[in-house]
């Protein structure tokens, strides 16, 4: 698995794409702290580091989650178009260890992803004289990861069964769902009937990432965090690697 980890990784690390990606997630966020781009709550400007970094944060987490999705909606159904997995047949590799070898990749290189857009989020701490809370930047970027490891495993486990732009759709979909999930439980509040059922159960499946984010600000302030939106993510995350396992590619 690692073998085939290793290749995929040296591959897409040496496409434009992620060189491309990545530079337009950071200048995105760059201008957001700059105040360059003017943002707003109720008619008041959002200029204190107190209101800017929460919004920075899940910008970066929302950013971290579609680059996942994106890359990993397209790993296995590439290689079995160019044939590739027939070498790795012929050395006996069972279909789960090429699948979690190339899924494995795909969490490489959002997490190096990642890691630039928490590098912003370092440097927007630095110049705002919080350079107390750069050590507590390491849970912020590992609670991050948590949310970008379960967009890479559903993924990457739905691009086995469906082509890659219904993968695709099924990562954005997660990452979106995720990102809202507290706005759209008090939006289904709100309107009853049939909608908020609809929606209650879905956010029932989709794991809360805007939660995570919000329990990782709250290690970086030194408070106590509620582990349960963690054991959420992870339950799903465990059940997503499952799908690796049970899910088979016919062409095989």
């Amino acid at each position: 698995m690692s073998v085939i980890a290793r290749y995929q990784i040296y591959e897409k690390l040496h496409e434009k794409s992620f060189y491309i990606l990545t530079a337009l997630g950071m200048a995105f966020l760059v201008v957001i702290a700059s105040g360059a781009a003017s943002l707003s709550i109720n008619g008041e400007a959002v200029t204190g580091f107190r209101t800017m970094f929460p919004i920075l944060h899940t910008l970066a987490n929302a950013l971290a989650c579609m680059f996942a999705a994106l890359i990993s909606s397209t790993t296995i159904p590439n290689e079995y178009e160019r044939q590739s997995s027939h070498l790795v047949w012929s050395r006996r590799i069972s279909q789960p260890v090429y699948h979690g070898g190339l899924t494995l990749a795909n969490f490489a290189v959002a997490a190096l992803h990642a890691l630039a857009m928490t590098l912003v989020l370092v440097v927007y701490v630095l110049r705002n004289g919080e350079g107390a809370h750069v050590a507590m930047m390491l849970p912020i970027f590992l609670l991050l990861l948590l949310n970008v490891a379960a967009v890479v495993v559903l993924t990457s486990a739905m691009s086995i069964l469906v082509p890659s732009t219904v993968a695709l759709v099924f990562g954005m979909l997660l990452s979106l769902f995720g990102m809202g999930h507290t706005m759209l439980e008090m939006y289904a509040r709100t309107i009853g009937g049939f909608s908020s059922t609809l929606i209650r159960g879905l956010l029932m499946i989709v794991p809360n990432f805007y939660g995570v984010a919000a329990q990782a600000r709250k290690i970086m302030a030194g408070e106590t965090a509620s582990p349960h939106v963690f054991i959420a993510t992870l339950t799903f995350l465990y059940l997503a690697t499952l799908f690796l396992y049970v899910f088979r590619k016919k062409e095989a």
